[in-house]
């Protein structure tokens, strides 16, 4: 049979099978507990507070980054059929769960089992057609394509359900998306068959509890992170109790890592070096990454006054940027697979030119047109940071702990990430928006005022409103102006010092010993089997 996929039934051709795979790929990662384009309809119609969605949304990521160990056993324990069928009924599930609950420890539950097998299933789909894809079996190829079908995913699930919720409601998303799934379960049974690559390997020796204790970890720290500066941090005493706590779980992970012969994560995968540094450019562009949702998010808002349709239009910059990246990642690594300080530093420009584009068009006047090369930049250089850190840190790393390996890299770009980087951007911006409001505040005098004041009383007296009404309407008015000003002041002041952050990078990067371009191959399968089963 020398048709790709044997999974499949031999009556479907070789490219339908390879679309389809692509396709069901990008279902699963389409499937979200929260979709936060969606956040603003959601919290009014639940009566619950952002930070309780967003914290849902990370325990989606810990799902997503806890079950990486566990792929390989997985995949050889059951057939293409069983995991692919069985992930898109329990995800349309639980997808119907999150549209009707607003209990937020539903959520959390729903959400990492979202996680854990939106990633099982995406696993499945990528690695089963890896070397279609990339038959150079380059690593830098496969996570260019990979994570170009994630990132875009992401970006058109988000405008999708923006468009939704606009024509219907929030809840249709969830409709579409277990409709597909319940769709896409019924195509995999009757088009794929029972074939397995290799014999099964029964799910022993699995350290679960080492799952369990990694996942409250990463709970508690996100909780911190997530709840911190709404419930004013340290005099809370709920985070002090999920401090204390976290601190205490820290301790008892390391026990286990460093005591347990088989545990989840082996002590030597964090003492490899090009996984750290891969890892530090990771940190460095999630950094970058996250201004855009503390900064421009209220500015598109408040500001340029665009609407959620605009601001899903801008998206699809960023998707094309991500297109593009990813186009351009698979030509360099198969082609031209030059240094990696290179690529790292071409990465690291397009988000630095994306923010000093900001620095210099944030303000009251700008229109939407100004985004859109920004947002090219920031798709564009996102993909292409975290294709060259995943092939960076393969290199010099055993397949043993290959798995390990994608499971550390994925709690500094997934589940840790975007929550401290997201946490020190949101709090500065919170800090910087204060401090500018107190000093524009403390500029202004009643003389200078009561001109603009008497104007604006005057027309909301014209408009009918009675003198206490229109007294209100004038302060807040004015409050407003003050507050958007505030603002701007507070963004530009942000872009400029990531900028400037981004330059040092540039320059940490320009001096840096990276380890020489090679090309990092995929193993085959039966040497796979073979290690998994030893480990």
């Amino acid at each position: 049979m020398n048709q790709p996929l044997q999974c499949f039934k031999e009556f479907v051709p070789g490219w339908v099978r390879v679309a389809l795979f692509v396709l069901f790929a990008i279902l699963f990662q389409c499937a979200n507990p929260v979709y936060l384009s969606l956040m603003g309809d959601i919290v009014g119609a639940n009566q619950i507070y952002k930070e309780d969605l967003t914290f849902v949304y990370q325990v989606s990521t810990i799902g997503v980054t806890f079950i990486f160990p566990l792929l390989f056993r997985i995949k050889f324990r059951f057939t293409s059929q069983q995991i692919l069928a069985v992930c898109s009924v329990l995800l349309a599930l639980l997808l119907l769960v999150c549209a009707y609950t607003s209990s937020i420890p539903v959520l959390i539950l729903c959400a990492f089992f979202i996680g854990a097998l939106k990633m099982i299933g995406t696993f499945e789909t990528l690695v089963s057609i890896q070397l279609i894809l990339t038959q150079h079996k380059d690593y830098g190829m496969f996570f260019s394509v990979a994570l170009g079908i994630v990132l875009l995913s992401a970006q058109v699930s988000s405008t999708l359900a923006i468009l939704l919720a606009d024509r219907y409601d929030w809840e249709m998303i969830y409709y579409l998306m277990a409709a597909l799934l319940a769709l896409q379960a019924l195509v995999i049974l009757v088009l794929l068959r029972p074939f397995r690559i290799a014999k099964r390997l029964p799910l022993v020796g699995i350290d679960w509890m080492g799952v369990f204790h990694w996942t409250i970890l990463f709970s508690l720290l996100s909780y911190v992170l997530t709840y911190g500066r709404v419930l004013d941090w340290y005099a809370s005493e709920n985070i002090m109790v999920a401090t204390i706590a976290g601190l205490i779980w820290l301790l008892l992970v390391l026990y286990r890592t460093y005591t347990k012969k088989r545990s989840l994560m082996l002590p030597r995968v964090f003492r490899l070096t090009n996984v750290n540094v891969a890892i530090i450019m990771i940190l460095a562009a999630q950094l970058m990454l996250n201004t855009t949702g503390s900064v421009l998010g209220p500015f598109t808002s408040s500001v340029m006054r665009l609407d959620n349709l605009h601001i899903g239009g801008l998206n699809w910059w960023i998707a094309a940027g991500i297109l593009a990246g990813a186009a351009f990642g698979y030509w360099w690594f198969k082609y031209v697979n030059g240094p990696f300080r290179t690529v790292f530093a071409l990465g690291f420009v397009m988000l630095t030119l994306h923010h000093v584009w900001l620095y210099f068009s944030f303000d009251a006047s700008a229109g939407e047109q100004q985004l859109y090369i920004p947002y090219f930049l920031k798709g564009f250089g996102n993909i292409i940071i975290f294709a060259a850190a995943g092939k960076y840190m393969t290199l010099g790393v055993g397949f043993d702990i290959f798995t390990q390996m994608l499971c550390y890299m994925a709690m500094f770009r997934n589940a840790l990430g975007n929550a401290v980087m997201g946490a020190i951007i949101n709090e500065n911006a919170y800090a910087r928006l204060q401090d500018y409001h107190q000093k524009l505040s403390s500029k202004m005098d009643a003389s200078g005022l009561k001109p603009f004041w008497q104007q604006l009383y005057g027309q909301a007296i014209k408009h009918g409103f009675s003198s206490l009404e229109a007294s209100q309407i004038s302060s807040k008015v004015i409050n407003g102006r003050v507050s958007r000003e505030a603002m701007l002041l507070a963004g530009k002041d942000i872009f400029g010092t990531v900028s400037v952050f981004g330059l040092f990078v540039l320059a940490a990067i320009g001096v840096y010993h990276f380890s020489a371009r090679v090309i990092k191959s995929f193993p085959s399968w039966r040497r796979i089997f073979l290690t998994v089963r030893r480990n």
